[in-house]
């Protein structure tokens, strides 16, 4: 079996400083309880490949103590395990190559120095080489074949160029694209196509990384992520931690949720009666927040229907808007009271239940990161219209 997860953000520590470990732990509970998952099902002699749509890091150039993290937690599981195991790792826009050519997957080439491990245990997509890419981008198992296009500039141009190499490709079977990034219809601020375009013609599948949600229309799957980043993530209800799965032998796609990993809003600790939940508490002397503080909002360009162009970063300008009216458009599911304790949840004082962890985490003052909140809206597409703050 096939299992493809992406936007990881292992080292999201500039994101979200209250859980970095809260982000690096339930990744590895997730990588480790599908090597679980999968010996329950399929038994011992079962093959099971990885495949990390990009993001990964949050970085490409991680701290060294989240590259050990990544290495020793994938390695534990090869090694611990009895079924062969396989590792695909291409970069998003996060960690993607940096300027001095490194990516921050090639952390894995030493072990084929050593020669600890196989080879073949992990593959890096460290670039698009087009001259071998039948061989070298794509992996096939039973009647599926994936083709692996990392992240770039040019990703759009990548796949126009690409798609005539997968039409040539005589392969028979289920042929899978897995990249990184995002289409207009999941998002049109940050997609870069239209579902539709004839760049997609040659796949019976689409799974790409790069859109937090979990989206699973027609050919067209994302990764999902393995949490939630921001606030308006943790309160989403399309954001839940997932990752999907492909059958190689049909080419079913089949994703998995951990909504166990999300929270539910509680005042006091009698309310949470479910050991399986996680648990958000608010302090009483949390207070609503009253002040304006500063956002990023962005002013799109006025697009023609079926354009793919990128919102021109001249018209990004920062102002001091009414939280009540971000709030409110934000979440316009929630109830009065409910958008009042997540006001709460920004400013205040918080204990989160951990469910995988059982330990509580206390978190003070989150003043200085909710102003990735508003950004984080506009991305979802929540907040569209001119509005007169």
């Amino acid at each position: 079996m096939i299992y493809i997860m992406g936007d990881c953000h292992i080292g999201a520590n500039r994101r979200n400083k209250m859980y970095a470990q809260k982000i690096r732990d339930s990744w590895a509970y997730i990588v480790k309880d599908i090597a679980k998952t999968h010996r329950e099902r399929f038994g011992d002699h079962d093959a099971i490949t990885y495949v990390f749509a990009g993001d990964l890091w949050d970085s490409d150039n991680p701290r060294p103590n989240d590259l050990l993290w990544v290495k020793d937690t994938l390695n534990s599981i090869r090694i611990n395990n009895p079924n062969e195991i396989r590792f695909i790792l291409i970069p998003g826009n996060h960690d993607r190559i940096s300027i001095d050519g490194v990516c921050p997957a090639s952390i894995f080439k030493e072990e084929y120095e050593k020669s600890l491990y196989a080879a073949e245990s992990y593959t890096i997509i460290e670039e698009l080489r087009r001259d071998f890419f039948i061989s070298y981008n794509s992996y096939t198992e039973a009647n599926t074949r994936l083709y692996l296009i990392p992240y770039s500039g040019m990703l759009l141009a990548d796949l126009l160029e690409v798609k005539e190499l997968v039409e040539n490709d005589n392969f028979k079977g289920n042929k899978i694209l897995v990249s990184h990034f995002t289409t207009i219809d999941q998002n049109k601020f940050a997609g870069i196509v239209e579902e539709d375009a004839h760049v997609f013609d040659p796949y019976d599948v689409i799974i790409a990384g790069d859109c937090h949600i979990c989206y699973d229309r027609g050919r067209f799957h994302t990764t999902g992520s393995s949490y939630m980043f921001n606030v308006d993530e943790l309160y989403s209800k399309n954001c839940i931690p997932s990752y999907v799965e492909v059958n190689p032998e049909t080419g079913s796609i089949n994703r998995h949720t951990y909504p166990e990993m999300k929270p539910i809003l509680i005042d006091s600790e009698e309310e949470a009666i479910d050991d399986d939940k996680m648990y958000l508490i608010v302090s009483s002397e949390a207070v609503a927040i009253t002040k304006p503080n500063v956002f990023l909002k962005y002013k799109p360009v006025n697009l023609t229907e079926g354009t793919s162009e990128e919102l021109d970063l001249d018209s990004v300008e920062i102002k001091s808007v009414n939280q009540d009216k971000i709030f409110g458009l934000m979440f316009p599911e929630l109830s009065d009271d409910e958008r009042m304790k997540l006001k709460m949840f920004a400013k205040g004082e918080i204990e989160v239940l951990d469910v995988i962890s059982g330990i509580k985490i206390p978190v003070v003052d989150r003043t200085n990161q909710i102003s990735e909140v508003d950004l984080n809206a506009e991305m979802e597409g929540l907040i569209d219209k001119e509005d007169d703050f």
